[in-house]
């Protein structure tokens, strides 16, 4: 059954690198057994409107920012960022490319050191 939801899913336009598919030990539940679906949907925004001039600036004694110092650059940011989820945290780390890695060592080895930022 999760076969053909993943390709529901992806006929109405889920992109498939945001579907992820997982089993779990269902036996005991026989024919009655769920499919579990579980989304998320992470975007990137600032929490209030730009602009808000709510206080003097000019006459601030404790010398703070306003309230909302950075809004506009974090909007912008925001606007810019292609995955959410990179403010987060982190992306993991992608495996080797062995077979990359063989062929520029190859190309080093036959053509010598001179030319190897050409090849990276």
């Amino acid at each position: 059954m999760s076969h053909k939801i993943v390709a529901v899913l992806k006929r109405e336009g889920v992109p498939a690198h945001a579907i992820r598919t997982l089993s779990y030990h269902a036996a005991e539940h026989g024919d009655a057994a769920t499919v579990r679906l579980i989304y998320s949907s992470l975007t990137a925004g600032v929490a209030s409107e730009c602009g808000k001039w709510d206080s003097d600036l000019a006459h601030t004694p404790e010398n703070k920012n306003y309230s909302n110092f950075g809004c506009a650059t974090q909007s912008n940011l925001a606007t810019m960022v292609a995955n959410p989820a990179d403010l987060v945290g982190p992306r993991g780390e992608a495996g080797v490319d062995a077979e990359r890695r063989d062929n520029v060592i190859d190309e080093w080895r036959q053509q010598g050191t001179r030319d190897l930022p050409d090849l990276l």
